[in-house]
């Protein structure tokens, strides 16, 4: 059947079609699911897998460890970037150096729709949905024949889909993105995937971010500075106690020859100064912020 989609040149209409995409993006926003933070990892899976990105000596190894996590939940690709223009070719991008520089050669990244729906939302969303806003829209305009074009080189390089969580970042108000992909497989065998992985791949979004933003954020364009955290030793010594050993509270003050009320008055503290609900995010982001080991 004929396109019956009414024509308009965008560069007269500015102003109305982007309030128009944001609109429509919004609403997608609106459908995608939720953006809980809680998985159904156990909290040795969570601290396993947050205390291997921690031990990454440079940006280099964080990558090949990133590389390894995705790699046995089935996902062949991925990216993590800070939403900056700079910061897309980053060191954690695994998309091929010519669909990149095609991506910024012919200027996408100004009209991205992911772009739009990340300064947007929060909710984990698959890629092919926002781009098939361009793809349904009732009108024909420049921005929307640039995100089919932006979706159609993704699979000219074999990416039919991809997953997409954006998160705030842990350092300021910027926003993070992680990207899986894995190329040579349907959509629907994609999305099947991602639906048994999505907890794990939370918890990777999450570490990448601390550790890019505590131990190389020269790397990875945060800027935005905050002060250290600063506890005292006695109470990380009593939570890099807990993390290490299978011990209740009471077992573990006796190790450390405390009454059990002081071990619990060091929890609280920890837990405080690094604004978690729960033990385990304590220790998890203790981890993450090199305050603790776990071995």
């Amino acid at each position: 059947m004929p396109d019956r989609r009414q024509t308009l040149d965008f560069t007269l209409t500015g102003d109305n079609q982007d309030a128009m995409c944001d609109k429509l993006l919004l609403q997608l926003g609106r459908t995608a699911g939720d953006n809980r933070t809680d998985t159904n990892l156990s909290p040795e899976m969570q601290l396993g897998l947050c205390t291997q990105l921690a031990r990454a000596k440079d940006p280099r190894d964080l990558h090949n460890q990133v590389l390894e996590v995705i790699g046995k939940i089935g996902f062949s690709d991925y990216g993590f970037v800070r939403m900056a223009p700079s910061d897309l070719e980053s060191p954690l991008l695994t998309n091929p150096h010519d669909q990149v520089k095609s991506y910024f050669e012919e200027g996408y990244y100004e009209h991205d729709f992911m772009v739009r729906y990340v300064s947007q939302n929060i909710r984990p969303i698959f890629i092919s949905k926002v781009y098939g806003v361009a793809y349904d829209a009732p009108y024909d305009i420049d921005l929307f024949r640039a995100n089919q074009k932006i979706f159609e080189l993704n699979q000219s390089y074999g990416y039919l889909d991809y997953y997409c969580i954006p998160m705030m970042s842990c350092r300021g108000k910027a926003k993070v993105m992680l990207t899986v992909s894995q190329r040579g497989i349907s959509s629907l065998d994609f999305q099947v995937n991602i639906t048994r992985h999505k907890p794990t791949l939370h918890v990777l979004c999450e570490a990448i971010d601390h550790v890019t933003s505590t131990k190389f954020p020269n790397e990875f364009s945060v800027g935005e500075e905050c002060e250290p955290v600063k506890i005292n030793p006695k109470p990380l010594l009593v939570l890099n106690t807990l993390a290490n050993n299978d011990m209740t509270m009471s077992a573990v003050a006796e190790k450390l020859c405390i009454s059990t009320i002081t071990a619990n008055q060091h929890i609280a503290a920890v837990r405080r100064a690094l604004d978690t609900k729960t033990t385990v995010g304590a220790i998890k982001k203790a981890i993450k912020l090199g305050l603790i080991s776990y071995t």
